[in-house]
């Protein structure tokens, strides 16, 4: 009779244990839903221009898969100080929308947060968006395709050509 290793026996009882237990993962951990769900608002970063100006990029996220809620401006698609309606969409399409429009603040803006603010399906979300050393710059000039956005500890890549055409800017008085 063969010897085996004390490790190869201890291993396979081992994955015989987690195969039978069935790892304790719910049956509904990777559940889609198609209508029902939220909308949430994102800040992307922002750019400064070439006048002193800063453009702040936002998108956001349906997490409905086949649902395209219409949410007018209004007290529920907002933004804040200012304006209401900065150009935000009110048709969105499911799952995440990158880079969707820009908002064009004055060189003078300083630390101010501009928040938009989206309430649906009885939730209310909000994103932030603040130029300066303590918002999320765009690296590079020339706006969201010219370089990379810093993002905490990781970066995306840039936009691909073929989408740029989808962006717009707002400017703000």
């Amino acid at each position: 009779m063969k010897a085996y290793p004390r490790r190869m026996v201890c291993g396979v009882a081992l994955a015989a244990a987690v195969a039978l237990w069935g790892g304790g993962v719910p049956a509904d951990a990777q559940t889609v839903y198609r209508t029902g769900q939220s909308v949430q608002p994102v800040f992307e970063g922002w750019s400064q221009n070439t006048d002193g100006t800063f453009t702040m990029w936002f998108g956001y996220l349906n997490r409905n898969y086949e649902e395209r809620p219409h949410i007018p401006v209004g007290p529920n698609n907002h933004f804040a100080p200012g304006p209401v309606d900065r150009g935000q969409p009110t048709h969105f399409y499911p799952r995440r929308q990158n880079f969707l429009f820009g908002v064009t603040v004055p060189a003078d803006w300083g630390d101010k947060d501009l928040v938009w603010t989206m309430s649906h399906k009885d939730q209310v979300y909000t994103a932030s968006g603040r130029s300066g050393r303590r918002g999320r710059s765009m690296k590079g000039s020339g706006g969201p395709t010219a370089g990379r956005v810093s993002v905490g500890a990781r970066a995306r890549k840039p936009m691909p050509t073929s989408h740029r055409r989808f962006v717009s800017s707002v400017t703000t008085a």
